[in-house]
């Protein structure tokens, strides 16, 4: 899951369909290459 560094939202999307690798978070508007990616943990049977 990706996080937005600014607002710690995950509402991000390809910025310009991702031909410059920048993600462009929904929420605040940042623009960048880094975000934040967080694995969610899941329960072991």
């Amino acid at each position: 899951m990706l996080i937005c560094l600014i607002c710690k939202s995950s509402y991000l999307d390809l910025y310009m369909g991702g031909q410059f690798g920048k993600y462009q978070c929904k929420n605040c508007g940042y623009v960048g290459n880094l975000v934040l990616d967080k694995y969610k943990k899941t329960k072991k049977k």
